[in-house]
């Protein structure tokens, strides 16, 4: 038996709401220095390297979330249900775990987001996607006098299973932003004038 868990989300209640939240960690996630200069990292409360990694981490759970909520929205409603199977044929809204897995399947950035949370909330997984790949590095800035001066963090993605598939996990956040924001618009699901201004 499902029971409406609103009572505990500190204040969620609307798939838009969520998605603003998304909204909200892209805009954290860009106002996040891209460098720190190396004589200050020891100084900083959370170093650039520890706050990109956060942030790109809660993006992409309630990118994940998101998929929960929609499948609430369809479930008691015969014409979004229609209207997304009808756009999305392969998509399977049975349960929201066939709903996970068909979308993981139909939108590789969701997939992205899936491995990316899995792995985090997880230290070691049974089944390894193995495919596909995040690969973190820092990049050491160097000065006029070839002194370490600032360091970078970037993470990208690789996803063996397609040609050339490599993206900043940044840009992939962005893009898998953007496709929920169209879904939720072509769904027509009410709300979002309370959570977004047109």
């Amino acid at each position: 038996m499902e029971i409406n868990a609103n009572d505990r989300t500190l204040g969620l209640v609307n798939i838009w709401q969520v998605l603003r939240k998304l909204k909200w960690e892209l805009s954290l996630i860009d106002i996040i220095p891209d460098y720190t200069q190396i004589e200050n990292m020891d100084k900083q409360v959370i170093a650039t390297k520890d706050a990109i990694c956060y942030a790109q981490i809660n993006a992409a759970s309630t990118c994940i979330s998101l998929v929960d909520w929609l499948y609430h929205v369809v479930k008691n409603d015969e014409n979004k249900k229609d209207l997304i199977c009808s756009k999305y044929p392969t998509l399977n809204v049975s349960s929201d775990k066939e709903l996970m897995v068909s979308l993981r399947t139909l939108n590789k950035d969701i997939n992205s987001c899936h491995q990316i949370c899995n792995a985090n909330k997880h230290s070691h997984l049974r089944n390894l996607d193995k495919e596909f790949y995040v690969r973190t590095f820092d990049m050491i800035i160097l000065n006029s006098n070839n002194e370490n001066e600032s360091i970078s963090t970037r993470s990208i993605i690789e996803d063996q299973s397609e040609k050339n598939n490599s993206i900043d996990v940044k840009d992939m956040l962005k893009r898998v932003y953007s496709w929920w924001e169209m879904l939720l618009n072509d769904l027509n699901i009410d709300g979002k004038e309370v959570f977004f201004e047109d």
